[in-house]
């Protein structure tokens, strides 16, 4: 009974053994199939960021040509204004930009500087208002240019524009007056050059708005009085009625035959 035991303890063993030799094998292969699962889970995961980083860049290409594309039409469309019509605007332009500049500045008593804009001082109300005014005037330009709807309609434009830019004129000259009596007052405090700029940018403006309601006048009347009929061109007859051909002149008459008498 002892010898066969023998034999069964060596199989037993003998299994035990192959079993820890295939245990490091079979490990060996599940590592080896994990990291090439990983390796295409990792493969599929920079491909789709790849797609999408491109699909991004398209994206923002796309949206970057068409707003070059959107700018570049609307400048087109800026360039094709009238001459008038350009002056008209940059002098609204230059009139904004004369209200952040310092209307009036100086020293405090304690020797403080100060400067205060369009928008500061005493004349906050009249800053505000040449800044809205001339702010309009431009909107009635540049939103037709845009796709927008028209704030004005052509024919009361012309009106609409003189009376803001005269507005804006009377009520820079109030402030200049205003301040005018503040240095007065004070010494120590002096116009600037922004309230300047305002005025000469709003004068402008109000020169072309006038000359464009003149011209818008004169095309009125004319309108007016136009008589289409008066256009109508005195049709040549003979464009029409053509005279016939004169007749052929007459044959020669046969030469005379002039007798002699002896």
């Amino acid at each position: 009974m002892h010898i066969m035991s023998e034999p069964k303890e060596a199989v037993f063993q003998f299994r035990k053994i192959g079993a820890a030799i295939e245990c490091p094998s079979t490990h060996f292969a599940s590592q080896r199939s994990l990291g090439t699962l990983c390796h295409n889970r990792w493969s599929k995961l920079s491909l789709r960021a790849e797609t999408t980083s491109e699909v991004e860049c398209s994206e923002t290409e796309s949206s970057g040509a068409i707003l070059r594309a959107m700018a570049s039409q609307f400048f087109r469309k800026v360039m094709g204004l009238e001459l008038e019509e350009k002056i008209l605007n940059a002098g609204s332009l230059v009139a904004i930009v004369g209200v952040f500049l310092p209307w009036i500045g100086g020293e405090k008593i304690g020797g403080a500087l100060m400067s205060y804009s369009g928008f500061g001082f005493y004349t906050t109300i009249i800053g505000i208002s040449v800044f809205a005014l001339h702010l309009f005037v431009i909107l009635i330009t540049l939103i037709p240019l845009t796709g927008g709807p028209v704030l004005i309609r052509r024919r009361y434009r012309e009106v609409v524009r003189l009376c803001a830019t005269a507005e804006a004129v009377i009520l820079i000259l109030a402030a200049l007056s205003v301040l005018i009596k503040v240095t007065f007052d004070l010494a120590r405090m002096e116009i600037r050059f922004g309230i300047y700029v305002a005025l000469i940018g709003s004068l402008v403006a109000l020169f072309e708005s006038f000359l464009r309601f003149q011209e818008q006048r004169k095309g009125f009347v004319q309108e007016l009085f136009h008589h289409p009929e008066g256009d109508v061109q005195p049709v040549d007859k003979t464009e029409f009625f053509e005279a016939p051909p004169p007749p052929p002149p007459p044959p020669p008459p046969p030469p005379e035959e002039h007798r002699t008498y002896r």
